[in-house]
Protein backbone atom coordinates (compact mmCIF):
# COMPACT_ATOMS: atom_id res chain seq x y z
CA UNK A 1 0.00 0.00 0.00
CA UNK A 2 2.92 2.56 1.13
CA UNK A 3 4.77 1.53 -2.12
CA UNK A 4 1.46 2.38 -4.30
CA UNK A 5 0.71 5.60 -2.73
CA UNK A 6 4.91 6.79 -2.95
CA UNK A 7 4.40 5.41 -6.71
CA UNK A 8 1.06 7.96 -7.11
CA UNK A 9 2.76 10.80 -5.14
CA UNK A 10 6.06 10.75 -7.30
CA UNK A 11 4.17 10.33 -10.27
CA UNK A 12 1.62 13.39 -9.65
CA UNK A 13 4.81 15.74 -9.30
CA UNK A 14 6.32 14.38 -12.45
CA UNK A 15 3.60 15.24 -14.01
CA UNK A 16 3.22 18.65 -13.17
CA UNK A 17 7.03 19.04 -13.54
CA UNK A 18 6.53 17.96 -16.92
CA UNK A 19 3.22 20.50 -17.39
CA UNK A 20 4.84 23.26 -16.02
CA UNK A 21 7.95 22.91 -18.71
CA UNK A 22 6.12 22.32 -20.90
CA UNK A 23 4.40 25.51 -20.45
CA UNK A 24 7.31 27.54 -19.88
CA UNK A 25 8.96 26.15 -23.27
CA UNK A 26 5.56 26.88 -25.00
CA UNK A 27 6.32 30.70 -23.58
CA UNK A 28 9.14 30.97 -24.77
CA UNK A 29 8.56 29.53 -28.25
CA UNK A 30 6.06 32.02 -28.79
CA UNK A 31 7.92 35.23 -27.40
CA UNK A 32 11.64 35.49 -27.96
CA UNK A 33 13.03 38.20 -28.11
CA UNK A 34 16.62 39.42 -30.00
CA UNK A 35 18.56 42.43 -30.43
CA UNK A 36 20.84 43.98 -33.27
CA UNK A 37 23.75 44.24 -31.73
CA UNK A 38 25.68 44.85 -35.12
CA UNK A 39 28.33 42.94 -33.70
CA UNK A 40 29.48 40.81 -37.54
CA UNK A 41 30.36 43.85 -38.81
CA UNK A 42 27.93 43.61 -41.28
CA UNK A 43 24.29 44.92 -42.50
CA UNK A 44 23.36 41.32 -42.99
CA UNK A 45 20.12 40.77 -41.25
CA UNK A 46 20.57 36.56 -41.72
CA UNK A 47 23.89 36.90 -39.80
CA UNK A 48 23.39 35.37 -36.42
CA UNK A 49 26.41 37.31 -35.35
CA UNK A 50 24.55 40.47 -35.49
CA UNK A 51 22.00 39.39 -33.09
CA UNK A 52 21.62 39.00 -29.09
CA UNK A 53 20.02 35.35 -29.55
CA UNK A 54 20.45 34.80 -33.10
CA UNK A 55 18.60 35.69 -36.11
CA UNK A 56 15.17 36.28 -35.65
CA UNK A 57 11.79 34.32 -36.47
CA UNK A 58 8.33 34.56 -37.07
CA UNK A 59 8.00 34.55 -33.22
CA UNK A 60 10.92 36.77 -32.28
CA UNK A 61 10.37 40.19 -30.50
CA UNK A 62 12.47 42.22 -32.21
CA UNK A 63 14.42 45.35 -31.05
CA UNK A 64 17.16 47.53 -33.53
CA UNK A 65 19.71 48.96 -31.28
CA UNK A 66 21.88 51.63 -32.50
CA UNK A 67 25.13 50.37 -33.84
CA UNK A 68 28.04 50.91 -36.21
CA UNK A 69 26.03 48.73 -38.39
CA UNK A 70 22.27 48.88 -38.92
CA UNK A 71 20.16 46.32 -40.64
CA UNK A 72 19.18 45.52 -44.33
CA UNK A 73 16.36 43.03 -45.57
CA UNK A 74 16.62 42.34 -48.86
CA UNK A 75 14.84 38.74 -48.36
CA UNK A 76 11.54 37.75 -47.05
CA UNK A 77 11.29 38.22 -43.15
CA UNK A 78 8.33 37.86 -40.72
CA UNK A 79 8.65 38.69 -37.22
CA UNK A 80 6.38 38.89 -34.43
CA UNK A 81 6.92 42.70 -33.24
CA UNK A 82 9.25 45.16 -33.77
CA UNK A 83 10.99 48.03 -32.12
CA UNK A 84 13.49 50.58 -33.36
CA UNK A 85 15.55 52.53 -30.99
CA UNK A 86 16.20 56.24 -31.00
CA UNK A 87 18.73 56.94 -33.46
CA UNK A 88 18.47 53.27 -34.87
CA UNK A 89 17.82 52.98 -38.77
CA UNK A 90 15.99 49.84 -40.50
CA UNK A 91 16.38 49.43 -44.48
CA UNK A 92 14.28 47.60 -46.81
CA UNK A 93 15.94 47.52 -50.16
CA UNK A 94 16.64 45.24 -52.76
CA UNK A 95 13.17 43.70 -52.85
CA UNK A 96 12.79 42.52 -49.33
CA UNK A 97 9.62 41.83 -47.35
CA UNK A 98 8.82 42.21 -43.76
CA UNK A 99 5.85 41.02 -41.98
CA UNK A 100 4.90 41.62 -38.71
CA UNK A 101 2.62 39.69 -36.65
CA UNK A 102 1.48 42.23 -34.12
CA UNK A 103 3.03 46.04 -33.58
CA UNK A 104 5.67 48.38 -34.88
CA UNK A 105 7.06 51.10 -32.50
CA UNK A 106 9.48 52.83 -34.51
CA UNK A 107 11.18 55.74 -32.40
CA UNK A 108 14.25 55.96 -34.83
CA UNK A 109 14.43 55.08 -38.68
CA UNK A 110 11.90 53.01 -40.39
CA UNK A 111 13.08 53.25 -44.37
CA UNK A 112 11.11 51.45 -47.08
CA UNK A 113 13.50 51.62 -50.07
CA UNK A 114 12.62 49.04 -52.45
CA UNK A 115 10.16 45.79 -51.52
CA UNK A 116 7.19 45.67 -49.18
CA UNK A 117 6.11 45.99 -45.24
CA UNK A 118 2.92 44.66 -44.19
CA UNK A 119 2.07 45.22 -40.40
CA UNK A 120 -0.64 43.39 -38.66
CA UNK A 121 -1.07 45.01 -35.74
CA UNK A 122 -0.37 48.82 -34.99
CA UNK A 123 2.41 51.13 -36.48
CA UNK A 124 3.17 54.30 -33.74
CA UNK A 125 5.70 56.89 -35.21
CA UNK A 126 7.10 58.14 -32.00
CA UNK A 127 8.43 62.18 -31.42
CA UNK A 128 12.07 60.52 -32.38
CA UNK A 129 10.37 58.30 -35.44
CA UNK A 130 10.58 58.94 -38.86
CA UNK A 131 8.85 56.58 -41.27
CA UNK A 132 9.58 57.31 -45.45
CA UNK A 133 8.37 54.92 -47.91
CA UNK A 134 9.80 55.43 -51.61
CA UNK A 135 8.01 55.76 -54.81
CA UNK A 136 6.05 52.68 -56.05
CA UNK A 137 6.52 50.32 -52.47
CA UNK A 138 3.29 49.54 -50.85
CA UNK A 139 3.07 49.70 -47.00
CA UNK A 140 -0.10 47.63 -45.56
CA UNK A 141 -0.97 48.46 -41.92
CA UNK A 142 -4.05 46.23 -40.49
CA UNK A 143 -4.01 48.33 -37.55
CA UNK A 144 -3.99 52.44 -36.39
CA UNK A 145 -1.18 54.04 -37.07
CA UNK A 146 -0.13 57.24 -34.48
CA UNK A 147 2.69 59.56 -35.74
CA UNK A 148 3.87 61.94 -33.71
CA UNK A 149 6.57 63.21 -35.95
CA UNK A 150 7.75 62.59 -39.70
CA UNK A 151 5.90 59.67 -41.68
CA UNK A 152 6.17 60.54 -45.92
CA UNK A 153 4.66 57.83 -47.72
CA UNK A 154 5.77 58.54 -51.60
CA UNK A 155 4.08 55.22 -52.52
CA UNK A 156 0.94 53.00 -51.77
CA UNK A 157 0.12 53.78 -48.17
CA UNK A 158 -2.90 50.89 -47.85
CA UNK A 159 -4.87 50.25 -44.81
CA UNK A 160 -6.26 47.11 -44.98
CA UNK A 161 -8.37 46.68 -41.98
CA UNK A 162 -12.01 45.95 -42.39
CA UNK A 163 -13.20 47.83 -39.11
CA UNK A 164 -12.62 50.93 -37.90
CA UNK A 165 -9.18 52.43 -38.16
CA UNK A 166 -7.48 56.03 -36.48
CA UNK A 167 -4.99 58.06 -38.16
CA UNK A 168 -3.78 60.29 -34.74
CA UNK A 169 -1.23 61.73 -33.39
CA UNK A 170 0.59 65.52 -33.94
CA UNK A 171 3.27 64.83 -36.40
CA UNK A 172 3.52 66.10 -40.07
CA UNK A 173 1.50 63.14 -41.81
CA UNK A 174 1.79 62.97 -45.75
CA UNK A 175 0.34 60.09 -48.05
CA UNK A 176 1.20 59.48 -51.85
CA UNK A 177 -1.82 57.20 -51.97
CA UNK A 178 -3.54 56.21 -49.50
CA UNK A 179 -6.23 53.50 -50.07
CA UNK A 180 -8.86 51.60 -47.61
CA UNK A 181 -11.76 49.44 -49.14
CA UNK A 182 -13.96 49.39 -46.14
CA UNK A 183 -15.52 50.11 -42.33
CA UNK A 184 -14.66 53.54 -41.10
CA UNK A 185 -11.34 55.88 -41.91
CA UNK A 186 -10.80 58.62 -38.84
CA UNK A 187 -8.14 61.39 -39.66
CA UNK A 188 -7.53 62.47 -35.84
CA UNK A 189 -4.77 65.07 -36.74
CA UNK A 190 -3.81 66.90 -40.02
CA UNK A 191 -2.80 64.73 -43.00
CA UNK A 192 -2.20 65.82 -46.60
CA UNK A 193 -2.22 62.99 -49.69
CA UNK A 194 -0.38 64.22 -52.62
CA UNK A 195 -2.30 62.32 -55.28
CA UNK A 196 -5.87 61.15 -56.12
CA UNK A 197 -8.51 60.09 -53.01
CA UNK A 198 -10.87 57.65 -53.53
CA UNK A 199 -13.29 57.02 -51.19
CA UNK A 200 -14.90 53.60 -52.23
CA UNK A 201 -19.07 52.54 -51.64
CA UNK A 202 -18.29 50.72 -48.28
CA UNK A 203 -16.39 53.62 -47.00
CA UNK A 204 -17.21 55.93 -44.43
CA UNK A 205 -14.51 58.63 -43.83
CA UNK A 206 -14.73 61.21 -40.88
CA UNK A 207 -11.92 64.25 -40.39
CA UNK A 208 -12.53 65.18 -36.43
CA UNK A 209 -12.99 68.49 -35.81
CA UNK A 210 -10.63 71.35 -36.18
CA UNK A 211 -8.23 69.18 -38.14
CA UNK A 212 -7.63 68.87 -41.64
CA UNK A 213 -7.54 67.35 -44.61
CA UNK A 214 -5.40 68.39 -47.69
CA UNK A 215 -5.70 66.88 -51.05
CA UNK A 216 -3.57 67.79 -54.05
CA UNK A 217 -5.02 65.21 -56.31
CA UNK A 218 -8.38 64.01 -57.44
CA UNK A 219 -10.86 63.66 -55.01
CA UNK A 220 -14.19 61.05 -55.60
CA UNK A 221 -16.06 60.32 -53.35
CA UNK A 222 -18.77 57.00 -54.13
CA UNK A 223 -18.71 56.36 -50.13
CA UNK A 224 -19.56 59.28 -46.84
CA UNK A 225 -17.29 62.05 -46.15
CA UNK A 226 -17.80 63.51 -43.01
CA UNK A 227 -16.32 66.78 -41.24
CA UNK A 228 -16.36 67.95 -38.15
CA UNK A 229 -16.47 71.08 -36.80
CA UNK A 230 -14.27 73.94 -37.87
CA UNK A 231 -12.27 71.25 -39.83
CA UNK A 232 -10.70 72.04 -43.09
CA UNK A 233 -10.89 70.38 -46.61
CA UNK A 234 -8.01 72.06 -48.82
CA UNK A 235 -7.23 71.47 -52.23
CA UNK A 236 -3.92 72.28 -52.39
CA UNK A 237 -0.96 71.48 -55.23
CA UNK A 238 0.22 72.66 -58.85
CA UNK A 239 -1.82 70.15 -60.76
CA UNK A 240 -5.14 70.66 -62.08
CA UNK A 241 -7.77 68.60 -59.99
CA UNK A 242 -11.48 67.25 -59.83
CA UNK A 243 -14.00 66.83 -57.48
CA UNK A 244 -16.63 64.18 -58.17
CA UNK A 245 -18.84 61.25 -56.86
CA UNK A 246 -22.03 60.10 -55.99
CA UNK A 247 -21.30 59.81 -52.34
CA UNK A 248 -22.27 62.08 -49.56
CA UNK A 249 -20.34 64.99 -48.77
CA UNK A 250 -20.69 66.57 -45.32
CA UNK A 251 -18.46 69.87 -45.58
CA UNK A 252 -17.35 72.08 -43.07
CA UNK A 253 -14.71 74.83 -44.21
CA UNK A 254 -13.50 74.77 -47.52
CA UNK A 255 -9.81 76.21 -49.14
CA UNK A 256 -9.12 76.12 -52.59
CA UNK A 257 -5.59 76.54 -52.67
CA UNK A 258 -4.47 75.20 -55.77
CA UNK A 259 -0.96 76.92 -57.05
CA UNK A 260 -1.64 78.26 -60.57
CA UNK A 261 -3.79 75.44 -60.97
CA UNK A 262 -7.75 74.68 -61.31
CA UNK A 263 -10.24 72.33 -59.21
CA UNK A 264 -13.18 71.69 -61.00
CA UNK A 265 -16.44 70.61 -59.04
CA UNK A 266 -18.46 67.47 -61.27
CA UNK A 267 -21.25 67.14 -58.27
CA UNK A 268 -23.35 69.17 -55.89
CA UNK A 269 -21.91 70.29 -52.20
CA UNK A 270 -23.12 71.97 -49.14
CA UNK A 271 -20.10 74.03 -47.48
CA UNK A 272 -21.24 74.36 -44.29
CA UNK A 273 -18.75 76.66 -43.28
CA UNK A 274 -16.62 79.35 -44.96
CA UNK A 275 -15.46 79.10 -48.54
CA UNK A 276 -11.64 80.04 -49.78
CA UNK A 277 -10.37 80.62 -52.96
CA UNK A 278 -6.26 81.68 -52.68
CA UNK A 279 -4.67 84.27 -54.53
CA UNK A 280 -3.63 81.98 -57.49
CA UNK A 281 -5.99 79.83 -57.65
CA UNK A 282 -9.11 78.99 -59.77
CA UNK A 283 -12.29 77.20 -58.75
CA UNK A 284 -14.67 76.09 -61.23
CA UNK A 285 -18.14 75.13 -61.00
CA UNK A 286 -17.70 72.62 -64.33
CA UNK A 287 -20.71 70.23 -64.12
CA UNK A 288 -21.75 70.57 -60.27
CA UNK A 289 -23.40 73.19 -58.05
CA UNK A 290 -22.76 75.05 -54.64
CA UNK A 291 -26.19 74.50 -53.30
CA UNK A 292 -25.24 76.63 -50.13
CA UNK A 293 -22.28 78.15 -48.17
CA UNK A 294 -23.97 78.77 -45.08
CA UNK A 295 -20.50 80.71 -43.77
CA UNK A 296 -18.93 84.07 -45.57
CA UNK A 297 -16.84 83.60 -48.52
CA UNK A 298 -13.63 85.05 -49.63
CA UNK A 299 -12.52 84.84 -53.25
CA UNK A 300 -8.92 85.90 -53.33
CA UNK A 301 -8.70 83.94 -56.63
CA UNK A 302 -10.73 83.07 -59.65
CA UNK A 303 -14.09 81.51 -59.24
CA UNK A 304 -16.16 80.13 -62.66
CA UNK A 305 -19.30 79.39 -62.73
CA UNK A 306 -20.59 77.36 -65.65
CA UNK A 307 -23.56 76.89 -68.27
CA UNK A 308 -26.36 76.27 -66.00
CA UNK A 309 -24.62 76.32 -62.71
CA UNK A 310 -25.11 78.25 -59.40
CA UNK A 311 -23.45 79.16 -56.40
CA UNK A 312 -25.86 79.53 -53.81
CA UNK A 313 -24.68 81.56 -50.40
CA UNK A 314 -26.76 82.37 -46.89
CA UNK A 315 -23.85 84.74 -45.73
CA UNK A 316 -21.24 87.43 -46.92
CA UNK A 317 -19.18 87.30 -49.79
CA UNK A 318 -15.92 89.50 -50.10
CA UNK A 319 -14.53 89.62 -53.49
CA UNK A 320 -10.86 90.74 -54.15
CA UNK A 321 -10.44 88.45 -56.99
CA UNK A 322 -12.60 87.66 -60.15
CA UNK A 323 -16.10 85.78 -59.92
CA UNK A 324 -17.07 84.66 -63.68
CA UNK A 325 -20.26 83.40 -64.41
CA UNK A 326 -21.34 84.32 -67.80
CA UNK A 327 -22.12 81.55 -69.52
CA UNK A 328 -26.11 80.96 -70.22
CA UNK A 329 -27.88 80.27 -66.76
CA UNK A 330 -24.43 80.80 -64.85
CA UNK A 331 -26.45 82.03 -61.41
CA UNK A 332 -25.54 83.60 -58.41
CA UNK A 333 -27.95 83.45 -55.78
CA UNK A 334 -28.48 84.87 -52.10
CA UNK A 335 -30.80 83.45 -49.95
CA UNK A 336 -32.14 83.30 -46.08
CA UNK A 337 -33.11 86.30 -44.18
CA UNK A 338 -30.38 87.81 -42.76
CA UNK A 339 -28.47 91.01 -44.05
CA UNK A 340 -25.77 90.18 -47.02
CA UNK A 341 -23.24 91.92 -48.15
CA UNK A 342 -21.02 91.47 -51.39
CA UNK A 343 -17.84 93.71 -51.36
CA UNK A 344 -14.83 93.91 -52.43
CA UNK A 345 -12.36 95.18 -54.70
CA UNK A 346 -12.35 92.59 -57.68
CA UNK A 347 -14.59 91.79 -60.09
CA UNK A 348 -17.62 90.28 -60.54
CA UNK A 349 -19.65 89.12 -63.68
CA UNK A 350 -22.80 86.91 -64.04
CA UNK A 351 -25.83 86.09 -66.17
CA UNK A 352 -28.37 86.07 -63.66
CA UNK A 353 -28.20 87.16 -60.28
CA UNK A 354 -31.02 86.24 -57.87
CA UNK A 355 -31.97 87.10 -54.48
CA UNK A 356 -33.91 83.85 -53.09
CA UNK A 357 -34.56 85.96 -50.19
CA UNK A 358 -37.88 86.60 -47.77
CA UNK A 359 -36.72 89.32 -46.05
CA UNK A 360 -33.38 91.23 -45.26
CA UNK A 361 -31.47 93.36 -46.96
CA UNK A 362 -28.35 92.70 -49.49
CA UNK A 363 -26.07 95.35 -50.00
CA UNK A 364 -23.48 95.42 -53.11
CA UNK A 365 -20.46 97.06 -52.05
CA UNK A 366 -18.61 96.02 -55.25
CA UNK A 367 -18.53 96.13 -58.54
CA UNK A 368 -21.23 94.09 -60.08
CA UNK A 369 -22.02 93.19 -64.24
CA UNK A 370 -25.17 91.40 -65.29
CA UNK A 371 -24.66 90.48 -68.63
CA UNK A 372 -25.39 88.60 -71.88
CA UNK A 373 -28.79 87.93 -73.73
CA UNK A 374 -31.59 87.29 -71.22
CA UNK A 375 -29.61 87.67 -68.53
CA UNK A 376 -31.90 88.87 -65.15
CA UNK A 377 -31.72 90.19 -61.90
CA UNK A 378 -34.83 89.25 -59.48
CA UNK A 379 -35.41 90.47 -56.19
CA UNK A 380 -38.30 88.98 -54.99
CA UNK A 381 -41.42 91.33 -52.85
CA UNK A 382 -39.90 92.08 -48.99
CA UNK A 383 -36.23 91.80 -50.12
CA UNK A 384 -34.47 95.44 -49.93
CA UNK A 385 -31.29 95.46 -52.78
CA UNK A 386 -28.93 98.75 -51.93
CA UNK A 387 -25.90 99.58 -54.31
CA UNK A 388 -23.91 101.05 -51.73
CA UNK A 389 -21.04 104.19 -51.56
CA UNK A 390 -18.31 101.61 -52.88
CA UNK A 391 -21.11 99.62 -55.39
CA UNK A 392 -21.16 99.64 -58.97
CA UNK A 393 -24.14 97.83 -60.68
CA UNK A 394 -24.19 97.57 -64.35
CA UNK A 395 -27.20 95.37 -66.13
CA UNK A 396 -26.61 94.57 -70.40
Amino acid sequence: MKSSMNFKYYFTIYVIFLSTFSLFSSTLSLAQSTTWTGAANNTNWTDAGNWSAGVPTATSNVTIANAAFQPIISTTVTINSLTINNLSTLNVNGGGSLTVNTNISNNGTLNLNNGSITVNGNLTNSSTGTLTTATSQTFTLAGDLTNNNNLTSNGNFVLSGSGLQTISGIGITSFATLNKTNGTLIFDQNATITQNFIIPTTLTTNVNASFSLTLEGNLTNNGILNMGASSILVFAGSTNSTVSGTGTFNLQNVNVNKNSATLSLDNDITINGVLNVGTNATFTLNSGNITNIVGNSTILGTLNINTNRSLTASANITNNGTISGTATNANLILQGTTNQNISGAGTCNVFSFTLSKTAGIVTLNTTLAITGAGSSLTIPNGVTFTVGTLGDLGIT
